[in-house]
């Protein structure tokens, strides 16, 4: 993508899943799993992407992160919710 003199490429930064049912609400799992089918944990599959912006002698990566350290990814009650990849 062109933005003026700017060059916009969004770029893989992971994978990870999260659970379905906090991701879709009140939509019924039979309508969002057709689309997005989750795993055996009841997790959809997600990604996150960084964007590279270049221009006017200029690199830059925008990355709005996952939030805390991976640290919480330890322990077994999230891994069973989100899983990372």
């Amino acid at each position: 993508m062109q933005i003026g003199g700017w060059k916009i490429t969004h770029c893989l930064a992971g994978r990870f899943g999260l659970d379905g049912g906090a991701m879709f609400g009140v939509v019924p799992r039979t309508m969002w799993a057709r689309g997005l089918p989750p795993d055996e944990h009841n997790r959809v599959p997600m990604v996150m992407r960084v964007l590279l912006v270049q221009g006017h002698g200029k690199t830059v990566i925008v990355d709005v992160g996952s939030g805390r350290t991976r640290a919480c990814w330890r322990k077994a009650s999230l891994r069973t919710i989100a899983a990372s990849h």
